[in-house]
């Protein structure tokens, strides 16, 4: 209903709009995406992360609102918090699962988190392809071989992995 972003980034948060945002917290965990194209089309993607990211400044409610949407989410998908996935090193079974993503679905990162590392979190899951050429030679090459192996089977030019 909103006819422009400008608007929409200087409107205050309904009420209705939080409880779509704590519905599809629960649903859909940080899929911010597809929070917006499910729950709250009102909000941009970047607003739905920032209302998330910022969650200290908002009223108590809609704090524990979100912070519960979030545990709900984690425990239906036995995902641990995310303080305690972003410390974590990469596990073997991780890596394999990555390259299995990878090799599956190409650069989806959320698909590959909700199907195969449901442990590590859509950005984890980015960071760590995006920065490969810092990892063990065994899991580049992996990583490498599994994109290509989708470029391949998808038709997809390679010129840039």
């Amino acid at each position: 209903n909103i006819s422009n972003d400008i608007n929409m980034e200087r409107a205050p948060w309904t009420d209705e709009e939080s409880s779509q945002l704590v519905v599809g917290l629960s649903e859909l965990g940080r899929d911010f995406a597809g929070i917006h194209n499910q729950y709250v089309k009102s909000r941009s993607v970047q607003q739905i992360q920032n209302r998330v990211g910022k969650r200290s400044s908002l009223p108590e409610r809609h704090k524990e609102n979100i912070d519960a949407a979030l545990a709900k989410y984690n425990a239906d998908n036995n995902i641990s918090n995310d303080i305690n996935m972003e410390r974590a090193p990469w596990t073997d079974e991780e890596s394999s699962q990555l390259v299995v993503g990878l090799s599956e679905l190409g650069r989806d990162f959320a698909g590959i988190h909700n199907q195969y590392v449901k442990s590590r979190s859509v950005q984890q899951i980015q960071n760590r392809v995006g920065k490969r050429s810092s990892l063990p030679e065994r899991h580049k090459e992996n990583i490498d071989a599994a994109l290509a192996k989708y470029n391949a089977d998808n038709n997809i030019s390679n010129d840039i992995n």
